[in-house]
């Protein structure tokens, strides 16, 4: 089975308008992308644009819970090799944290499914998202007020994480081709979450080396080249 397949991660903690965090994207892959989660302090500060090589990411989605935000951006065909990722905000408290994951082997055109998210004030971390295939790979953010300990949902591979401010998570896990409920054990209360699922890159499928004698070539094949 072929899915999206984690090439690195990187981690930032920052207090201001902006901060920069450097990421290496393996250039040794194709079908890249590169997902960047901001977790922020204040449910009223907002990310205003995130680069990577000086290349703009795009918004999928975010969530705000009473007091904090979570935003997802992403940017497909990053540059490779290593590069800064540079993420601008505005507000009032502007304490944030980046988490970063690359993944490659992944669809270059309708990559996302629909993104689902939740936020609460008490209780587990939940999320139910919608996959349709076991191709699919489901990428799971958290984040939660300051706590020193957590477990994720059951399967899942936490690629990024910070404990030291607050809990900030980016994981993953196959998807099942159903409803999936991803749900966190923490040590504190306020959290939000979005979990959305990823596509794999489509097969280019074999080719064939076409010679006059192929009996399956047919008019408009030339012999002697690959087809």
């Amino acid at each position: 089975m072929s899915l999206p397949i984690f090439d690195a991660s990187s981690h930032g903690e920052f207090t201001g308008l902006s901060g920069t965090i450097a990421h290496i994207v393996t250039n040794s892959h194709s079908n890249l992308v590169l997902i960047v989660d901001v977790t922020m302090d204040s449910a009223s500060d907002i990310v205003t644009g995130i680069t990577y090589a000086g290349q703009a990411l795009t918004e999928l989605t975010s969530i705000a819970s009473s007091g904090h935000r979570i935003d997802r951006w992403y940017r497909l065909n990053p540059a490779t090799g290593t590069n800064n990722i540079v993420v601008s905000t505005s507000g009032g408290t502007n304490t944030f944290a980046v988490d970063a994951a690359s993944y490659y082997n992944v669809a270059q055109s309708s990559t996302f499914g629909t993104p689902a998210t939740a936020t609460g004030n008490s209780g587990s971390p939940s999320n139910t998202v919608v996959t349709t295939s076991t191709t699919q790979l489901v990428i799971d953010g958290l984040f939660s007020t300051p706590g020193t300990s957590f477990t994720q949902p059951n399967g899942e591979t936490v690629e990024v994480t910070d404990t030291t401010v607050w809990l900030a998570a980016l994981g993953d896990i196959p998807a099942t081709g159903s409803n999936m409920t991803l749900t966190w054990t923490v040590t504190t209360t306020e959290w939000a979450q979005i979990s959305v699922a990823m596509n794999v890159a489509p097969s280019s499928g074999p080719t064939r080396f076409i010679t006059s004698m192929d009996p399956l070539m047919s008019p408009g094949y030339l012999p002697g080249i690959t087809q």
